[in-house]
């Protein structure tokens, strides 16, 4: 939910910008949306894409042959906030999702080994149930990395 709403509030940012692509219909929003969403999600991105831009050929036939270069050359006055959104952005949810893995992967080890121990003191409290008779069994749960030299 918070990597939602941080999408959510990177989309409105971008939605700032004059961007024709990304303006009038229901279909063109949604293609800025997929642009925000991949960017922060995916990492798969494309700046002359998040300006709206093509990319241009500019040259000329010389006997035959083609002479010129290829690339994006209508840079908007926005190019530079463009730029500096897309750093802010691909930085801040990088760091976000990875603090999260962590965070995740930190509680499911304090949730095992919890789990562990409700399971063995289950276990010890069931040998003499309602109805059943005492076995003379004990239940010993013990980690066997504490109580043995791990070399042997």
């Amino acid at each position: 939910m918070v990597l939602m709403v941080g999408i959510l509030a990177s989309f409105h940012a971008y939605s700032v910008f004059p961007i024709a692509e990304n303006s009038g219909s229901f279909a063109n929003v949604l293609n800025g949306f997929l642009k925000i969403f991949r960017l922060e999600l995916l990492g798969d991105f494309e700046l002359a894409e998040l300006e709206g831009l093509d990319e241009q050929v500019k040259g000329k036939f010389k006997h035959g042959v083609f002479e010129g270069e290829t690339g994006n050359f209508n840079h908007e006055k926005f190019h530079t906030w463009l730029c500096m959104e897309f750093m802010a952005m691909s930085i801040v949810f990088t760091v976000a999702m990875n603090v999260y893995i962590g965070l995740l992967s930190e509680l499911y080890d304090k949730a095992v080994e919890r789990k562990n121990g409700l399971y063995n003191h289950w276990l010890a409290s069931t040998d003499k149930g309602p109805g059943q008779h005492q076995s003379g069994l004990m239940w010993f749960a013990y980690e066997e990395d504490h109580l043995l030299d791990v070399a042997t």
